[in-house]
């Protein structure tokens, strides 16, 4: 089953992305240029937005299902950089597009991904990527201008940062 999304976060730092990862326990895979998924475009859901421009996308839909699905299937596992979720069979691929990276994954049940991050049929599973890597890419701001920072982990799962500007 192809199931493929993009995780709505705006990634624009590969340090960040390093640090969240370390964060969660996971592992980033810099410069793998694939990542795992079903393998296959089975054209069961929609096309991820985000990945392809407007016109692009029209042009995919207006394909023939068969060349649809052949086209898709090479296109999608391409990425410039891979994350591995310990117990997961699938990974997120990190594909750079413009001036920032989209996070792209197979959502199907059978990889694992859809218990961490979860679906658009699993809203309770919610995807601890995007408040990691803000609150990783916070602490870097602080610690680039020189301002100390303390971190504080609520029973919800929510985290506040405190940074000391000194003015």
């Amino acid at each position: 089953m192809s199931h493929v999304v993009t995780v709505e976060v705006k990634v624009r730092s590969l340090e960040g992305v390093r640090r969240a990862c370390r964060r969660l326990g996971w592992v980033f895979l810099e410069g793998q240029q694939t990542f795992k998924w079903y393998g296959q475009w089975v054209d069961d859901s929609p096309i991820p937005e985000g990945l392809f421009a407007a016109d692009e996308i029209e042009r995919l839909r207006a394909l023939d299902p068969d060349l649809r699905r052949e086209e898709l299937t090479r296109r999608f596992g391409a990425c410039d950089h891979a994350i591995r979720v310990p117990g997961c069979d699938y990974e997120i691929g990190l594909v750079r597009v413009a001036d920032e990276y989209h996070l792209v994954y197979d959502f199907f049940w059978a990889g694992g991904l859809d218990k961490v991050l979860g679906t658009p049929d699993r809203p309770d599973a919610v995807n601890p990527f995007p408040q990691a890597y803000a609150t990783e890419v916070a602490i870097m701001r602080a610690e680039e201008n020189g301002f100390a920072w303390s971190e504080t982990k609520l029973e919800n799962g929510n985290v506040i940062l405190e940074v000391e500007t000194g003015w």
